[in-house]
């Protein structure tokens, strides 16, 4: 009897166990069907997990301008499936550099050749240059107004003989100058590259021909003048002494004193005289090394092509100028296998224009509407009045003057507050410089710190690519706005912030 009822007791407590685990099952499956259906609430509907994910490549540069040759990748093609940022569709079309001798030295002379360069110079360039701190790539980093500046022929007592002063003296003596402050370089690069131009550079002959005048007319006043036009205005100057290609020396006192954009070149004097970025000689000047055969730059009167000329715009602009010199071509470029120097000249390049502007800007005042604003130029000359502080001339910059406070202060702290409350993402997009398509460009020759222009080009590439991953094909989600910003690190790459507002469904959720 006992043990009947013992395995009773046992069977029931078994399907008890039994019917247990089941109603479990049950409720874990429902709990789980539960958990899931919320989880797909909030994750996206559409999620893709790959692991055979390739690495996005732009190819090679093989794609070439149909006016100019200029070399291009194929994602660099504009809305009308054309490449224009060369030659402006045409319009522009310029004699290219002739190419300048092999040297066996040439490895000491890419190593030191803003040395060389900066010792071999016509005109200085004064800036205000600020390195990026401790150990890295070569980085040229300028703050401040860039001035570029002459010397008359003739050094004073108190300073040294540099620049175009250097030209006058016999080659070997001004070899010996310039290895005293030079020394890393070697004696032979330089005096190769004096003797070549001292034959072919027509500012080297100008300045010769001005130090021989002054020995033959001692008690007579000589000026050279390097003129902005070609063409001479004899309503403001006599004829000549002497006419060389870009210059001309006057003997006595003939006529008026120099247009402004005109660099005029005395025996001798205390100051320097500015060079204006409109001139043409600024250029050759102080880089000789780039232009040997002082091949002038941009000036205000070159013209579009004709046959691509339009009625409403005829002239090259400044900017139109020097992106077709700095568009790369099949072949050797000088320009771009100069490494730091061209480095040097890029930022040059890209400075003249924005200076253009703020003169334009400077001489237009009346034009810009500035009486709107006399109330805050009353407020400030108040101010300086009753701190005793000269203000000099003040100048209205508009708002649509890109890099001013005027843009970078319009959108307020609250605003943006507000706006980060919608950020759903927020990327920051890195360039590389060991991205297949920058080394192949460089063919193994340069570095990639060489070749900023390389660098940018493959950036902007991949940046507008992310972008259409994430905007157009929705690797996040649905994108209802997004915003981003380029910066440069501070070795000279870049690299861009986004910032993504998803829609809800979209949203990842922590």
């Amino acid at each position: 009897m006992n043990l009947s009822r013992a395995v009773g007791y046992i069977i029931r407590n078994e399907q008890r166990r039994t019917e247990r685990s089941q109603e479990i099952v049950q409720e874990s499956t429902v709990r789980r069907s539960i958990r899931n259906e919320a989880d797909n609430r909030r994750r996206p509907k559409r999620v893709c997990i790959r692991n055979d994910v390739e690495e996005h490549n732009c190819g090679t540069m093989s794609e070439q301008c149909g006016f100019c040759g200029a070399v291009y990748w194929k994602e660099e093609k504009n809305t009308a499936h054309k490449y224009t940022k060369c030659c402006h569709d045409g319009k522009v079309q310029l004699p290219a550099f002739p190419l300048p001798e092999n040297s066996p030295d040439a490895k000491n002379y890419r190593q030191r050749i803003r040395e060389c360069n900066s010792t071999l110079a016509f005109a200085s360039m004064g800036a205000q240059i600020k390195p990026p701190r401790g150990t890295g790539p070569y980085c040229y980093r300028l703050q401040g107004q860039v001035y570029h500046r002459v010397s008359p022929l003739y050094a004073s007592d108190q300073h040294k003989e540099s620049y175009g002063q250097l030209h006058i003296f016999d080659s070997s003596e001004a070899t010996e100058k310039r290895l005293s402050n030079n020394q890393n370089c070697l004696q032979h690069v330089f005096e190769k590259l004096d003797f070549m131009l001292r034959e072919i550079n027509p500012f080297a002959q100008s300045y010769l021909q001005m130090h021989r005048l002054v020995q033959e007319h001692p008690t007579t006043s000589v000026k050279m003048v390097f003129l902005e036009d070609k063409n001479l205005d004899m309503r403001r100057y006599n004829a000549p002494t002497l006419c060389t290609e870009v210059a001309a020396i006057f003997v006595g006192d003939n006529g008026e004193s120099p247009a402004n954009r005109d660099i005029c070149v005395y025996p001798v004097g205390d100051t320097c005289q500015s060079i204006s970025p409109l001139n043409q000689c600024c250029d050759p000047m102080t880089y000789p090394l780039l232009f040997p055969r002082g091949e002038c730059s941009w000036n205000t009167g070159m013209e579009h092509v004709e046959e691509r000329r339009t009625a409403k715009r005829t002239r090259v602009t400044q900017l139109q100028y020097y992106a077709y010199r700095l568009s790369q071509r099949n072949g050797f470029s000088i320009l771009h296998n100069s490494g730091k120097l061209f480095c040097n000249i890029l930022l040059m390049h890209m400075l003249k224009p924005k200076a253009q502007g703020l003169h334009f800007l400077r001489q237009n005042q009346k034009d810009l509407r500035i009486e709107l604003y006399r109330g805050l130029l009353d407020a400030l000359e108040c101010r300086a009045h009753n701190e005793n502080i000269c203000t000099g001339k003040l100048i209205i910059l508009p708002s649509s003057f890109q890099g001013s406070p005027v843009i970078c202060n319009r959108i307020t702290k609250m605003q943006w507050l507000w706006y980060a409350s919608l950020v759903s993402l927020f990327l920051t997009f890195t360039c590389n410089p060991s991205w297949s398509e920058i080394l192949n460009s460089m063919e193994g020759v340069q570095r990639p710190e060489d070749r900023p222009d390389i660098i940018v080009h493959v950036f902007n590439m991949k940046l507008k690519q992310l972008l259409e991953d994430i905007c157009k094909h929705g690797i996040f989600g649905t994108v209802l706005a997004y915003f981003y910003v380029i910066e440069f690190q501070k070795r000279g790459l870049p690299h861009a912030h986004i910032l993504l507002t998803l829609d809800s469904e979209s949203k990842i959720r922590t």
